[in-house]
């Protein structure tokens, strides 16, 4: 089924010079709204319910294909803190800091609930939250998810991890493979670049290549194992969850993935024939299986609402 952009577009304020247009898909809205710790670039498009894309690590929301997503919806796709066209500032990039300017913008926007969609980092993000302030979390979908015992593999990831004990010799040798430093991350030497989806190496190498990024990294990847601390007892997840989980992802390998299941009994695992890009590499069937998903989610809180059963996330 062929998705098709809402019509119509609306304006509101929000607060004094914050303007926030909601628009079609042909028209994506750009705006960079400012923050505690600066300003957050991000794309809003469509009408209906609100649902946040958040994306992965070294990567930006111009990874989201939004005219491929079922229609409907209003979808906000920020750029994460240092990432595409937020702003970099010189602080330490914990999940704390992620988790809070989500919150933020989340306000500024009046966003109460929301579906979200995580890629990545994006997912374990959208996890933090879930586990955190669940009411604002109606649902959630996972596309190749880092999750507490999901991290990168390969041998250049592993590298990495023993530089994050030292951080000045990290930044140096980021700073010096700059580019370079994309496509060795995104999988083993030898691995084909035809396996990696047109666009992803290029905004990859644009965040490698600025040389405040390079600190963005570092310090992202000193806090990475407190990513593991940061999704505690994952199993008492109450929001449904969606797994899309590309059977050749060499960036967050599936293997964990029937571990989740047991551990998320009111998630649905779907593996999909494709790598870690599961929305750019399949994008009509990331869209039905969204669009299955959310129906369900639908049909589930009318039934509690007919019944007087709190959703998943009421106080």
């Amino acid at each position: 089924m062929q998705a098709e952009g809402p019509g119509g577009e609306s304006a509101r304020r929000l607060g004094p010079g914050l303007l926030v247009e909601t628009m079609n898909f042909d028209r994506p809205n750009r705006r960079s709204v400012p923050l505690g710790f600066g300003r957050v670039g991000c794309v809003e498009a469509g009408s209906g319910e609100a649902t946040v894309l958040l994306h992965d690590f070294a990567e930006d929301s111009s990874l989201w294909p939004l005219s491929s997503l079922p229609a409907g919806r209003r979808y906000l796709a920020p750029d994460l803190p240092g990432h595409g066209a937020s702003e970099k500032p010189r602080v330490e990039y914990a999940p704390e800091l992620y988790l809070g300017a989500l919150r933020e913008l989340l306000d500024a926007l009046e966003i109460a609930q929301a579906d979200f969609v995580g890629h990545g980092l994006g997912a374990a993000l959208a996890l933090g939250l879930a586990r955190r302030e669940p009411g604002r979390v109606r649902s959630l979908a996972f596309l190749g998810p880092m999750t507490p015992a999901a991290f990168p593999g390969g041998r250049v990831t592993e590298v990495l991890f023993e530089l994050s004990r030292r951080p000045r010799i990290l930044l140096g040798l980021v700073r010096l493979l700059r580019g370079a430093l994309a496509r060795l991350e995104l999988g083993p030497p030898g691995m084909p670049r035809g396996s990696v989806p047109s666009g992803v190496l290029a905004c990859r190498e644009r965040h490698y290549r600025d040389r405040e990024f390079a600190r963005v990294f570092v310090s992202t990847v000193v806090h990475w194992t407190r990513w593991v601390a940061f999704q505690p007892d994952v199993e008492e997840l109450a929001q449904p969850l969606l797994l899309l989980w590309g059977e050749r992802d060499l960036v967050y390998p599936p293997r964990q993935a029937p571990l989740l299941r047991i551990l998320l009994p009111q998630s649905r695992l779907v593996l999909l024939p494709c790598g870690h890009w599961p929305h750019l590499e399949l994008p009509d069937r990331v869209r039905a299986e969204l669009e299955g998903f959310w129906e369900e989610v639908r049909l589930d809180s009318a039934r509690r609402a007919g019944s007087g059963l709190r959703g998943p996330g009421s106080s």
